[in-house]
């Protein structure tokens, strides 16, 4: 049998059937076997995996396309988002920049309000030293005059006339030195006012603790008799001789201790007025304390105290427990930024022992922040 291309066909001859009954037989011979039928199997591998493959590189460009829109659709919102942030930044700015101006302008109300609350107690502390200044000013007058006469008559008696006016020289000694003394003093509380009415922000400086407290405690004290006529208040003093000195920006401090006494004097009347009898007397409590790095200033008073529900909202701008149209809520709160930002220290409320009244610590370290500051770097 002869080997074709594809198959080979042989038969018998057909011209008749054999006697036998042998029908004419076609034979196939398949040339695909061994190495030759693995061709055509990977042929047909190849072709499937590169249909594969072409299906696979048109889903992965349809991927692909899906991921450039959302890319861009990203981008624009993220510029979008960038816009709306650069705005959101520009518009936190100004926020930020009428904040400090409000600051500022709140700042310098409190500051005209608290000097406005001192005035009838530096007129007071001014008018006392200025009588007497002009009570030794008129005895000097005298004095003089009477001296001159000493001398004119001392003409006659020579040896007399040194006995006469060395009194009246002494006299004249002593009344310069108490007019410079209370001149001082006018000096002392003038600066003080100039001092408490400077707006701009100032430097520390060491200042004699006990003395300063107890300069605002008097002025505050008159401040309140010359709204309130018949206001009487005992005020204790406890004031540690070992306080010394300590870092200040004074006009600061003194709009703290104003606000911190008014609030006790007024806290102390409103219950004298209510109770009405002689069962309560108004009491006030300044002390002052030195501890190893710290210097505590308390104010206590036996007012009618603050309601615990509220105790932890006193320090919030615009808070106030006064009656409307009495209190703007910010004494408080610029107190306590004072101490804080301004000293580093610390300004808090506790309700004394017993209950009733009120009692404010102020805590002042001994070097002051921008000292400690300096240190650090």
């Amino acid at each position: 049998m002869t080997s074709l291309d594809c198959f080979s066909v042989c038969m018998t001859p057909l011209g008749g059937i054999p006697a036998d009954g042998i029908s004419p037989v076609l034979l196939m011979q398949s040339p695909l076997s061994g190495e030759s039928v693995l061709l055509p199997l990977l042929l047909i591998v190849a072709a499937v995996a590169v249909l594969f493959l072409l299906l696979q590189m048109r889903r992965i460009r349809r991927h692909e396309r899906l991921l450039e829109r959302r890319v861009e659709e990203q981008s624009r919102e993220l510029t979008v988002r960038s816009d709306a942030t650069a705005h959101e930044q520009t518009s936190l700015r100004e926020l930020e920049t009428e904040l400090q101006l409000a600051r500022e302008k709140l700042s310098y109300a409190s500051t005209l309000a608290s000097l406005g609350q001192m005035t009838a107690g530096i007129a007071h502390e001014i008018k006392n030293p200025i009588n007497f200044v002009k009570n030794f000013a008129e005895s000097s007058v005298e004095i003089s005059e009477e001296l001159n006469t000493e001398i004119i008559a001392g003409t006659s008696a020579p040896e007399k006339l040194p006995g006469r006016i060395r009194p009246l020289i002494d006299e004249l000694v002593t009344n310069a030195q108490k007019i410079s003394e209370h001149a001082q003093r006018v000096d002392r509380i003038v600066q003080s006012m100039l001092l408490h009415s400077h707006g701009r922000p100032s430097d520390p400086v060491p200042t004699t603790v006990n003395e300063f407290v107890d300069q605002y405690v008097t002025l505050a004290f008159h401040g309140m008799r010359a709204q309130v006529q018949d206001f009487t208040v005992t005020i204790e003093k406890h004031y540690d001789e070992t306080t010394g000195e300590v870092p200040l920006v004074p006009q600061d401090m003194a709009r703290v201790l104003v606000n911190l006494l008014n609030n006790a004097f007024h806290a102390v009347n409103e219950r004298r007025m209510r109770e009405n009898g002689p069962a309560y007397e108004p009491r006030v409590r300044v002390e002052t304390m030195r501890a190893q790095d710290h210097l505590s200033i308390t104010i206590e008073d036996n007012g009618g105290g603050i309601d615990s529900a509220l105790a932890d909202r006193i320090f919030e701008p615009f808070f106030t427990t006064k009656n409307a149209g009495t209190g703007t809520g910010l004494g408080l709160s610029l107190s306590r930024d004072i101490v804080v930002r301004g000293h580093g220290g610390d300004l808090y409320y506790e309700a004394p022992q017993g209950g009733g009244g009120a009692r404010f610590v102020i805590i002042l370290p001994l070097a002051s922040a921008k000292e400690g500051d300096a240190a650090q770097e």
